[in-house]
């Protein structure tokens, strides 16, 4: 049975990703992977380590809670759904995933920034798709 990898980060271009990957999975027979990333907290100078710490834990809470929820959201549609949540680069961490996984393809969304936003702040999107070595869908 082949599966797609969904990376989500609560965005409504990411939700849009979800919606049609599980359309698509439902049409294919395929299961869904929903993949959550939170990227680490560096402690900044003069507070102590425990702040970053804390922080990364609520931030792994948060991104729990948001696979739940999509992963309620896509169940009555009938396909088989798990959820990943991992720690650190999020292009990385997804490209790395797919290329470990039995993953047919990466279905993501985007933000459609314009081209010097993309050159100033970069874009998850992008950088995944240059670095995964399988089909990524970029929804927007």
């Amino acid at each position: 049975m082949s599966r797609y990898l969904v990376a989500i980060d609560n965005s409504q271009p990411s939700l849009d990703a979800v919606d049609l990957a599980a359309r698509l999975a439902s049409k294919t027979g395929a299961s869904l992977t929903l993949l959550h990333v939170v990227t680490p907290i560096d402690t900044p100078p003069g507070l102590p380590a425990e702040f970053a710490t804390d922080l990364t834990a609520s931030l792994r809470k948060e991104g729990q809670d948001l696979l739940d929820n999509v992963a309620a959201r896509v169940k009555p549609k009938g396909v088989s759904v798990n959820t990943q949540l991992e720690l650190g680069d999020p292009a990385r961490r997804i490209a790395d995933l797919a290329r470990q996984a039995d993953v047919e393809m990466v279905v993501m969304g985007s933000h459609g920034r314009n081209a010097m936003a993309r050159m100033l702040m970069g874009s998850v999107a992008t950088k995944v798709v240059h670095l995964c070595e399988k089909p990524v869908l970029v929804v927007r």
